[in-house]
């Protein structure tokens, strides 16, 4: 097969692009640019400004850094994220509402789950759970839900040594540990950990399915595990009912068919 033309150029442009969102809104100068990737100004001066010209990125008019630019917000708006999003608003707000502990929901993108919204707790202390916060999947509740609806072999290939090194609360820490998890995860339709995504902390995810049955996002509440461990197993099971009408609304008819089964 022929070599893709054109790829190196855009991983490069990916690149500054990833490093202006980790700064949060605050404009990415070049210089700053080039530190952080060991790249000439020139080229990356260059790239910006095509970038710039395209509106994937905004020159901020007083310090002369660059933003995301409103083409990105277009087509962000346009993704399959923002709809599950959309959708589950209305299910988020109830959520935080009935248990005061923040939910979200999470994709899962390769090693990292990844919040697409939320809603916050009520609580002064609470976990962080800003829209765009990634973190490491193995040892999230949301990866094993979403997992657990696919075929079950890929939950025995899933867990690599890099994702367990990445993941330092992980208790299933071989395959076949993790596999079983999972396993349980699809025989509950939801998932639990404890002290596993961060120490003192707790969460419940289930899966957010689309048209094919297979999940989209994860539905989940995190919370402090003195204030909600006890209430876990009833949140696990609320969280299941609504994510099962996300996934009604989206189309899934394994959606409609699991909710049948939880009532």
């Amino acid at each position: 097969m022929a070599a893709r033309k054109n790829t190196a150029g855009l991983s490069r442009d990916l690149e500054l692009l990833d490093r202006i969102v980790d700064a949060d809104g605050a404009p990415s100068s070049v210089s700053e640019l080039a530190a952080q990737t060991g790249r000439d100004k020139s080229q990356i001066s260059r790239a910006l400004s095509t970038l710039a010209d395209a509106g994937i990125l905004d020159r901020d008019a007083t310090s002369r850094g660059y933003v995301i630019g409103w083409r990105m917000h277009t087509i962000a708006a346009q993704s399959l994220e923002a709809h599950v999003a959309a959708a589950s608003r209305p299910y988020l707000r109830q959520l935080a509402s009935t248990y005061g502990e923040t939910a979200e929901v999470v994709v899962l993108r390769a090693d990292e789950t990844i919040i697409i919204a939320s809603e916050a707790s009520r609580h002064a202390l609470a976990p962080y759970a800003r829209v765009g916060a990634a973190g490491p999947a193995a040892s999230s509740s949301t990866c094993r839900a979403i997992l657990a609806t696919e075929p079950p072999e890929l939950a025995a290939t899933w867990l690599t040594p890099k994702r367990i090194a990445e993941a330092p609360g992980l208790r299933c820490t071989t395959p076949a540990k993790f596999a079983a998890e999972v396993a349980r995860a699809r025989e509950a339709g939801y998932s639990i950990v404890v002290d596993e995504f961060e120490e003192g902390v707790v969460g419940c995810s289930a899966p957010i399915r689309g048209p094919s049955g297979v999940a989209v996002a994860a539905l989940g509440i995190t919370a402090p595990k003195f204030r909600f461990e006890d209430s876990l197993i009833d949140a696990a099971r609320t969280v299941r009912r609504l994510a099962n009408q996300i996934s009604n609304d989206l189309g899934s008819a394994a959606g409609k068919r699991s909710s049948l089964l939880n009532l």
